[in-house]
């Protein structure tokens, strides 16, 4: 009996040595590698202007291209300039073509002596002007950031009319709410709108300060996606890992019984035309999102880097870090309405006016409505948009 209990103790004790050595040695890397910032040819790589040329043509026996229209234009300082500059001014003869276009109040009141004036353009008169910045009435006298407003309106007309603008990696998807809720955008005053005010925007110019890469406006041509066959998929050491479906704060009722089909279909797909392209295969792995159409082809919608900065929606990115060569692929969908998730741009919808506003109402939702009911919309009066 003792001979047993001391194998059974030292059994146990040299179990539990195991374990908290090997806590020790394993739960260090992990939390580095978890937290570990992309190289700079990761970045590099997803750029779209890096991986564009290779999946536009990629099979032309086949398929005229694997991705969207897209045109990138290098843009000179005062454009960065301008961007980071604050307020929200749209440059000289730029108008966005949403309900903020109206005219203001000083314009419709008959004053016909300030037929000139502009709204969106104009700075206000206690702004100081500073060397460092380029306000947006100097840039009428900027050559190159008129030339760039010039190629934005001809990749606008070449694209159909409407275009989907972004910088290097983002697009300002969390400032629809300034251009009546899309990203839509059919003059260059929209484009300006939009990147002006856009936290995703801003993030990218604070990577762009801290890398060697230059600053690109793309444009891509306007395509109305349903939104139920968008898809992230997740490639690790070049491998398929995981799919989720790209908007999780929705149901889709035909996922659920289609999502093996499309883990299936999916994988083949980047097996065939993704994996050994993308970055020449120097970069193992990354996040690439794909839209199935309804003729059953993929298209290549956005490259992103692996690691938190990118969304991992269905999943987690502690599970993705840890996910080993031996475990399948998995795919997850919302399986029931009950499992939507909060949209996770909820809290850029609108302005943080509308809090204020709010506020005042008493946080009541009837008297907040009452209050919005007695704000003119456009057109209704003198053309004011008393609403925003």
């Amino acid at each position: 009996n003792n001979t047993r209990n001391n194998t059974r103790n030292n059994t146990r004790n040299n179990t539990s040595n195991n374990r908290a050595a090997t806590t020790r040695e394993t739960t260090p890397s992990r939390v580095l590698y978890r937290t570990m910032e992309p190289s700079l040819s990761e970045y590099e790589a997803c750029q779209v202007s890096s991986w564009y040329l290779t999946f536009s043509c990629a099979f032309p026996e086949r398929r005229k291209g694997l991705t969207f229209h897209t045109r990138v234009l290098d843009v000179p300082k005062s454009f960065r300039e301008y961007l980071e500059e604050d307020g929200v001014r749209l440059p000289p003869n730029t108008q966005p073509s949403s309900c903020l276009s109206c005219k203001p109040a000083k314009q419709v009141s008959g004053d016909d002596d300030d037929d000139d004036y502009d709204y969106w353009s104009e700075n206000s008169s206690d702004q100081e002007d500073d060397e460092n910045t380029t306000p947006a009435s100097q840039l009428s006298h900027d050559s190159q950031f008129m030339e760039l407003t010039d190629q934005m309106t001809v990749a606008i007309k070449d694209f159909g009319g409407f275009v989907i603008p972004k910088l290097n990696w983002s697009s300002p998807k969390d400032a629809k709410w300034i251009n009546e809720g899309t990203l839509k955008c059919q003059t260059a005053g929209d484009v300006f709108l939009l990147l002006k005010s856009s936290d995703f925007v801003s993030s990218d110019l604070e990577l762009l300060s801290k890398q060697p890469l230059p600053i690109q406006l793309v444009l891509r041509k306007w395509a109305n996606l349903h939104e139920s066959q968008e898809f992230r998929c997740f490639v690790k050491d070049k491998r398929l890992v995981a799919v989720t479906q790209r908007h999780a704060d929705q149901y889709f009722e035909h996922l659920p019984q289609e999502k093996d089909e499309l883990l299936a279909f999916l994988e083949h797909f980047l097996v065939e035309s993704v994996l050994e392209r993308f970055a020449a295969g120097k970069v193992p792995s990354y996040v690439v999102d794909v839209y199935v159409d309804r003729k059953d082809r993929c298209w290549l919608v956005d490259f992103n880097v692996w690691g938190e900065r990118t969304d991992s929606l269905l999943f987690s990115w502690d599970e993705l870090h840890g996910w080993g060569n031996d475990k399948p692929n998995e795919i997850r969908v919302v399986e029931t309405e009950k499992e939507v998730r909060p949209h996770p741009l909820n809290n850029f919808r609108a302005p943080v006016d509308t809090a204020h506003l709010a506020s005042i109402t008493g946080g009541s939702p009837e008297s907040f409505q009452v209050f919005m009911d007695l704000c003119q919309t456009p057109g209704e009066s003198d053309g004011v948009c008393a609403n925003l």
